[in-house]
C-alpha cells in the first residue's frame, strides 16, 4: 500500500524517545508499503537523506509556526496544535491525495490533525498513532508544576485537548488507534468509548545484545529531552529531594543530565556533582559508563523510550512507578521502583556500593523477549492494511 505518513517532527536523526519510537514504525512499515513523509522542520535541522531514502519514497518538511499570542487570543484550539498547522503542509496533503498516490493516512500525532481537518480526503481510511493521551498529559504536567504561569496555560491546554480528542472519536474520523502502551488504550476507553485499536509499543533490534560496559562506579545517569516538562520536573525533584541524600553518604557521586535542550531550570542546577551535557552524539556512551539509570517520573504519558534505551545497553534502572507504567517489567525482578524520594535515595546508595547486575541481566532478558521488532512490525501491518 502508499501511506501518507505525517509527523509532528522528523523522525530522524532520532534522538529523542518520541522520534525513536515514530522512525521505528516508519521502518516497519516500509517492510511493505510505500511510505510518502511530511513532517514539521521546527529547528531547521540538517537531515541525512541519504538514510531517509532506505525508507521513504518521497518526504516534505515544514517548519512550525510558533506565536504565543495565539495562547492568549485563542479560545477553542490547542495552541499545541494550531502552531502546528501549516498552509503550505495542507497544500501537499491535497496534492499528494489528489494525484492518486496514497491507499492510506497514517497521523502520527493529533498535534497534526488541522493539516488535514478541512480537507476532501477521498474516503481515505486515516490511523492516529496515540503517543500520549495528549489532554491527560498536559493535565498531569499542570497538577505537577509550581510554576503558576504553567499551571495555568497547561490546564487551558487540557480543556481544549479534551474537547477536541473527544469530538473526533465520536464523528469517527479515524478509522483506527494505535496506542503505544495498554494501560493508555483502557483508559482512553473509560474516558471516551471503545475504539478499533491496537497496542504497539516500542521494540528492542536484534544486533544490539552484546554492550561494551566501562562503568564509573560513581556514575548516575538520566537521559532525556530536558525542554520537555515530564523530565524536568523528574529533575527537580530528584536533584532536590534524593540526590542530597545520596551526597551525604558517597560525596563522590556524579549525575549526568543527558539530553539535548536543557531549560534555564535545568542548566542552573550544573555543579561539581551534577553535569548537564546538553546535546550529545550517542546517549549510550553515558550508559556505557552509568552505575544506575534513574528514571524520577511523576508524570508524563506512555511508555518511556528511556526505560527501554537503559535495559537495552545491560544497565540497573531505577525508577517511580510512572517510570515502568504500561509494560510488563517487574519490580524487583528486572529493575527496582520506589515512589518515595528517601527510599529512592537508598535503593541509589545500595546499588552505587554494591550493584545488583543479575536484575539488570534479568530486565534486559525481559526486554527482549517481550518487545521484538520483527513481532510488532509484524501486528502493525496486519493492522493498518485491514
Amino acid at each position: 500500500m502508499r501511506i501518507l505518513f505525517i509527523a509532528s517532527e522528523i523522525p530522524y536523526p532520532d534522538d529523542s524517545g518520541g522520534k525513536r519510537y515514530t522512525w521505528q514504525k516508519i521502518r516497519q512499515l516500509s517492510k511493505e508499503n510505500e511510505i510518502t513523509l511530511i513532517a514539521i522542520n521546527e529547528f531547521n535541522n540538517s537531515i541525512d537523506k541519504n538514510i531517509l531514502k532506505k525508507y521513504v519514497k518521497e518526504f516534505y518538511f515544514f517548519p512550525r509556526v510558533k506565536n504565543w499570542m495565539k495562547i492568549i487570543f485563542n479560545f477553542y484550539k490547542p495552541y499545541s496544535m494550531i502552531s502546528r498547522e501549516n498552509i503550505y503542509i495542507k497544500s501537499k496533503i491535497k496534492e499528494i491525495i489528489y494525484d492518486n498516490k496514497i491507499d492510506v493516512i497514517c497521523l502520527d500525532s493529533i498535534h497534526m490533525y488541522y493539516n488535514i481537518s478541512k480537507l476532501d480526503l477521498k474516503n481515505i481510511p486515516i490511523f492516529l498513532t496515540q503517543h500520549n493521551i495528549e489532554y491527560m498529559l498536559f493535565q498531569s504536567i499542570s497538577n505537577k508544576t509550581n510554576n503558576m504561569l504553567k499551571k495555568i496555560i497547561y490546564k487551558f491546554e487540557t480543556n481544549k485537548l479534551k474537547q477536541i480528542e473527544k469530538k473526533l472519536y465520536k464523528n469517527k474520523f479515524f478509522k483506527g488507534y494505535i496506542f503505544i502502551s495498554d494501560i493508555d488504550n483502557k483508559i482512553y476507553e473509560e474516558e471516551i468509548g471503545q475504539v478499533n485499536s491496537i497496542c504497539i509499543p516500542p521494540c528492542v533490534e536484534q544486533g544490539n545484545e552484546q554492550f561494551y560496559k566501562n562503568i564509573n562506579k560513581d556514575a548516575i545517569v538520566f537521559i532525556g529531552k530536558m525542554d520537555y516538562e515530564p523530565n524536568v520536573i523528574a529533575m527537580e525533584w530528584f536533584t532536590k529531594s534524593i540526590f542530597p541524600n545520596i551526597l551525604d553518604k558517597l560525596p563522590k557521586s556524579k549525575l549526568y543530565i543527558v539530553g539535548k535542550d536543557p531549560t534555564k531550570e535545568i542548566k542552573k542546577l550544573s555543579s561539581k556533582n551534577i553535569i548537564v551535557t546538553g546535546a550529545v552524539k550517542s546517549v549510550k556512551e553515558y550508559l556505557s559508563k552509568a552505575q544506575i539509570v534513574v528514571i524520577p517520573l511523576l508524570n508524563g504519558g506512555g511508555i518511556k523510550l528511556k526505560l527501554f534505551e537503559a535495559l537495552e545497553t545491560n544497565n540497573i534502572v531505577i525508577t517511580t512507578e510512572i517510570g515502568i507504567e504500561g509494560t510488563c517489567f517487574k519490580n524487583n525482578i528486572d529493575l527496582l521502583v520506589s515512589n518515595d524520594s528517601e527510599f529512592f535515595a537508598q535503593l541509589c546508595i545500595e546499588n552505587l556500593i554494591n550493584p545488583n547486575y543479575g536484575i539488570a541481566e534479568h530486565g534486559n532478558k525481559t526486554l527482549r523477549n517481550n518487545y521484538g521488532f520483527e513481532i510488532l512490525e509484524r501486528k502493525l501491518n496486519k493492522f493498518i492494511q485491514g
